[in-house]
C-alpha cells in the first residue's frame, strides 16, 4: 500500500512473501510513480497538467530497459489503467519483478492512495494479471475506498465529478 507525495510513491505498509523472493519496495521507501504500478494508477486519476508537472519536477528515470521514459507513451498507458481499473508495472522497476496496482478512493472520490501485487515475471505473467489478479486487486482496492467512504462516484481528472 502506497500515497503519492510529492510526486513520488511513498510506501505505507508491505506484506513479505514466505518464500526467497524479496523486493526493494519497503515501509517508509519512496519510489518513482512513472515506473511503479502504484504509482501509475493513482497518477491515472490526477488532471493530466499536475501528472505533466509531477514528471517535469521528478523526471522519468530508466530504472530498467522496459520503464516508459517518455511522456506521449506513458500518457496512452494511464489511460489503459483508466480503462481496466488497474494499472501494470512490466518489469519497469525492478528487473525480474512484475506488479499491478489499483487506486483507493476517499470519500470525495479523489485518490487516497494504490494497493498493489508484485511477484516474479514468470509467476505474475501479464496475461494473468489481465485474467485474475489485475481484476482481484481492482476489487480490494474498491472494497477498501468503500471503507474510506466513497460511494462509487470518481472526481474526474478536471476536477468534475463523474
Amino acid at each position: 500500500m502506497a500515497v503519492l507525495e510529492q510526486g513520488q510513491v511513498v510506501y505505507i505498509d508491505k506484506v513479505e512473501p514466505n518464500g526467497p523472493l524479496r523486493m526493494a519496495s519497503a515501509i517508509g521507501k519512496i519510489m518513482p510513480a512513472h515506473s511503479t504500478a502504484l504509482g501509475k494508477a493513482m497518477l491515472a486519476y490526477l488532471p493530466e497538467d499536475e501528472v505533466r508537472h509531477i514528471l517535469q519536477t521528478c523526471g522519468m528515470p530508466r530504472r530498467t530497459p522496459n520503464t516508459i521514459a517518455d511522456q506521449p507513451n506513458f500518457f496512452e498507458e494511464l489511460a489503459a489503467a483508466r480503462s481496466r481499473g488497474f494499472a501494470i508495472d512490466n518489469v519497469e522497476n525492478e528487473d525480474g519483478i512484475r506488479c499491478v496496482g489499483a487506486p483507493i478512493f476517499d470519500h470525495r472520490g479523489q485518490v487516497a492512495g494504490a494497493i498493489s501485487l508484485s511477484g516474479s515475471m514468470r509467476s505474475l505473467t501479464v496475461e494473468r494479471i489481465r485474467r485474475s489478479l489485475g481484476p482481484e486487486v481492482r476489487e480490494a482496492a474498491l472494497r477498501i475506498s468503500k471503507a474510506l467512504g466513497w460511494t462509487g462516484t470518481v472526481a474526474r481528472r478536471d476536477g468534475e465529478r463523474r
